[in-house]
């Protein structure tokens, strides 16, 4: 169970990434005057807080005019990896005024987790505060004990804000894309987009990332830049230009003007855009994140970069965003596309979420195969037959796939036509691999053959020939098999040979 008595010692509090409950380390970075000192530093903190880990948080933490926003009411978000390997989500606002009477205090509340507590809120930061903030926790507290203790906050308390809205109403999108793509890439932006869109644009481009290299990058949102807390997204909320030539060395100015989705930037490190934006371009991945802010489906896509990929390159990105749209377009694909795809995934072998997402778009596939055959014309089974033999018979893999639909167009067409139904199993009359349950295959065949001898009690004089070649046929692929002899041995299939009798007008010897 969760600590909340805060009797947990310095020892970290640790996390399962499925929990429905995390547990926190907290720590209150802001000035007041106490006996220990005064000026901005930490006053209160949980045990398990470390020095390492307090002392990146001092660095990180704003102070005396930080804030992007000169109302009452502005505040800021922060978060990046400590060097324990934990994170710290912090959020910052204006606490009354300092007691040096330069101005307006600066309060940052900071909540510190290991990686498996992150993974459960979806590697959101904003998931996090919006739970502190239903308990309250991210309101000033100027006068508290210097130990805090653990905090537990519910993941559902998480839930529930849209992250997509900076993409709706049709508004630019280019600067987000270049936004996501140069994170994802390791580049470092600043950027300044109109104050009330600051937090939704930076959730947004977030949420856009694969939730395990959120782990590796940091965000500030409506803090002002500062060289000494710079992270590798950096929302300044409407404070004005920045000029590109005051940056430091390897940080970019992106600049959300509407100016088209090649959006400029400017600053070092601004050469060879033209193959930033070409493989922009081809990825997958950016395809699939475009295609959920087009339609304003910011849940699905929070839902599916939030899965502890093994592998966040560009290239594992570009397959994984294939998958999804893959995904996406099998739900409305026709009987042509869906068998395509069978072709093209049903033997594909990946590890861990990939292979998962694999198996799951299979499963998807193949439904949506069943559906159509459930529903097509007697014709149309009969066309696209052969392209599902051919698939029955690749692989392992595919013979299992396909089965079911091997197994319910031959029960369908029987009914309907047991001559067409014997007629086109002959090109599974052989198991091919064996991967099908004991005794499936050799029950289709006679339940298939079962239907013709029945459907030969009235066997038409014009169509002897016809099933007398099929019966041929079958005898050829199965010569042992017990219904294709009681098949080959109907009276009307059997020839009549011509008896010789002696006649009786013939004279007889002597």
């Amino acid at each position: 169970m969760p600590d909340r008595s805060g009797t947990a010692g310095r020892r970290a509090a640790v996390n399962r990434p499925d929990a429905a409950e995390v547990v926190f380390d907290q720590a209150i970075f802001t000035s007041v005057r106490t006996p220990m000192g005064e000026g901005y530093r930490i006053i209160a903190a949980s045990a398990g807080v470390s020095g390492d880990e307090k002392q990146a948080i001092t660095t990180h933490a704003p102070s005396h005019d930080a804030l992007c926003d000169e109302s009452s009411r502005a505040g800021g978000i922060a978060c990046y990896p400590l060097p324990s390997g934990r994170l710290c989500i912090a959020t910052t606002c204006r606490a009354g005024t300092e007691h040096t009477g330069r101005g307006k205090r600066i309060y940052t509340y900071n909540l510190v987790v290991d990686e498996a507590g992150f993974a459960a809120f979806g590697y959101s930061p904003f998931a996090i505060i919006r739970a502190a903030e239903t308990l309250d926790l991210t309101q000033p507290r100027l006068k508290t004990q210097e130990k805090l203790p653990t905090v537990t906050l519910s993941v559902d308390a998480g839930r529930g804000a849209p992250t997509a809205a900076a993409t709706d109403g049709g508004a630019e999108t280019g600067w987000l894309m270049c936004a996501v793509w140069g994170v994802i890439l390791g580049r470092r932006y600043v950027v300044c987009p109109p104050p009330k869109e600051a937090a939704c644009a930076a959730e947004t481009v977030w949420t856009a990332l694969p939730g395990p290299l959120r782990l590796k990058r940091s965000l500030s949102v409506g803090l002002k830049f500062s060289v000494q807390r710079c992270c590798d997204l950096n929302v300044l909320a409407g404070a004005g230009p920045v000029p590109a030539s005051t940056l430091p060395e390897g940080l970019e100015l992106l600049r959300p003007d509407g100016v088209s989705a090649r959006s400029a930037i400017g600053g070092a490190g601004a050469s060879g855009r033209d193959g930033f934006d070409h493989a922009m371009a081809d990825s997958d991945w950016m395809r699939y994140v475009a295609a959920c802010w087009s339609r304003g489906d910011g849940a699905t896509l929070a839902k599916n970069t939030a899965q502890p990929f093994d592998d966040c390159t560009p290239r594992a990105l570009d397959r994984l965003g294939g998958l999804f749209l893959a995904l996406e377009e099998c739900r409305k694909a026709g009987v042509a596309r869906l068998l395509a795809m069978a072709d093209e995934f049903v033997d594909r072998t990946a590890r861990g979420v990939e292979g998962r997402i694999v198996d799951d778009l299979v499963a998807h596939v193949g439904a949506g195969l069943l559906q159509w055959h459930e529903r097509a014309a007697i014709d149309q089974l009969r066309q696209y037959w052969m392209r599902v033999v051919e698939l029955w018979k690749r692989s392992p893999l595919a013979c299992a796939f396909a089965w079911p639909l091997i197994e319910r167009t031959l029960d369908r067409i029987a009914g309907a036509d047991p001559p067409a139904a014997a007629s086109i199993a002959l090109s599974v009359a052989r198991l091919p691999h064996d991967t099908l349950p004991q005794g499936a295959h050799e029950n289709l065949i006679q339940r298939t053959l079962e239907r013709l001898i029945a459907w030969c009690d009235d066997l038409p004089d014009d169509r002897v020939d016809e099933i007398r070649l099929l019966a041929d046929q079958w005898k050829n692929q199965r010569p042992a098999c017990d219904v294709v002899l009681r098949l080959t041995s109907l009276e009307r299939l059997t020839p009549q040979v011509e008896s010789r009798q002696p006649r009786s007008d013939r004279p007889q010897g002597t």
